[in-house]
């Protein structure tokens, strides 16, 4: 049986930053198309292509710069 203490809820702030922290590698402060394209692989897309890293991209991208922020992540998070 697990313990309840390790039974833990994470926040949505919480797990935004954890996925920024881990794929934001040159600490820019959002994801780019190779980060979001690690992200994906990470999640098991194998070798996505590049149409279908941009789309997942523009799902979340409110902005339309190409790019996924910390609010753009965390506003995309159930």
């Amino acid at each position: 049986m697990i313990p309840p203490q390790s039974l833990r809820v994470y926040s949505k702030t919480e797990k935004v930053n954890f996925l920024m922290n881990a794929y934001d590698t040159d600490k820019n402060g959002v994801l780019g198309f190779t980060e979001v394209k690690n992200l994906l692989i990470d999640l098991g897309y194998s070798n996505p292509a590049s149409n279908d890293v941009y789309w997942f991209i523009s799902l979340i991208d409110t902005n339309r710069d190409n790019k996924i922020s910390w609010s753009e992540l965390y506003n995309s998070l159930q």
